[in-house]
């Protein structure tokens, strides 16, 4: 009871007010700077959260010239694709330009035939496919590399190669053309590129094997050395083809073979690349 009394009797009027001022700060500290505090921390996220919208709205603006060059590229591209994709209208100078470019390349389009535009699902392009059959020299790849140059829809689906003699390839291609299919013919006319040069792709006899049916049919003339001359460097053989005989000097030609040369007892000929070696009576 003594201590409870001494408590009161330090609890004077001053000490009521001190306490009185801590508690008044401290109700006004919850009841108007946290709020204070709460805002100006929300007020800076939205202000943080603006500056990156503003660095990001900066950065499309700065990359807008960028965007715009790469729009009017892309629409360009497709603008001349759309004049060198051909429709369904336009097969028929397809086919004249297939023709035409293999003159550039001594190639003989034997065979150029097509089926009906198959049109895909879903989409406003078809296919037509193409059957060529070919007839050229050692620039038939050529020809082929400058046609998907000339039609970038072109797509060659099957080749096979053969060989004809005489340096001659025969070659069986199947491709697919791809075009727009269109209600109606276009308003403006399809644009093939022009192609000034294209890199040289040559086929070699070689690669075929040797052609024996080729040389069957050049012994089947009963071919026979009957002799040799040799005078003061100049040396001539006497053979027999096909029952015509005939004298033949090296450089000559003996039907489908190149003479390349006479020694003392025989005759070196070159059929289609083939070396043969003619004895006397044989």
């Amino acid at each position: 009871m003594l201590q409870l009394s001494s408590v009161k009797d330090k609890l004077t009027w001053k000490t009521f007010l001190v306490i009185g001022f801590y508690l008044a700060a401290l109700i006004i500290f919850l009841a108007v700077y946290r709020p204070t505090q709460g805002r100006i921390e929300r007020l800076e996220f939205e202000l943080e959260q603006a500056a990156k919208r503003e660095e990001a709205l900066t950065r499309l603006v700065e990359e807008r010239s960028g965007l715009q060059a790469k729009l009017q590229e892309s629409e360009a591209t497709l603008e001349l694709y759309s004049r060198q994709i051909p429709s369904q209208y336009d097969l028929g100078e397809v086919l004249a330009a297939i023709e035409s470019i293999g003159g550039r390349y001594d190639v003989k389009v034997a065979v150029l035939d097509h089926t009906p535009v198959r049109t895909l699902p879903d989409s406003d392009a078809g296919v037509i496919s193409l059957v060529l059959s070919l007839d050229g020299g050692e620039q038939l790849f050529s020809y082929l590399v400058h046609l998907q140059e000339v039609l970038p829809s072109l797509q060659i689906t099957r080749l096979n190669l053969g060989y004809l003699g005489k340096e001659r390839f025969a070659a069986e291609v199947g491709a697919a053309l791809r075009v727009f299919v269109l209600e109606q013919a276009p308003t403006t006319s399809l644009s093939l590129p022009e192609v000034s040069q294209v890199e040289p792709a040559h086929l070699r006899a070689e690669a075929f094997g040797r052609p024996f049916a080729l040389i069957g049919a050049f012994f089947e003339n009963g071919v026979r050395v009957l002799g040799i001359v040799q005078a003061e460097g100049d040396t001539r053989a006497l053979v027999t083809s096909g029952g015509v005989r005939s004298w033949i000097r090296v450089g000559e030609r003996l039907g489908e073979a190149l003479v390349t040369d006479i020694s003392a007892n025989t005759v070196s000929l070159d059929v289609d690349g083939v070396e043969l070696k003619l004895a006397i009576g044989g």
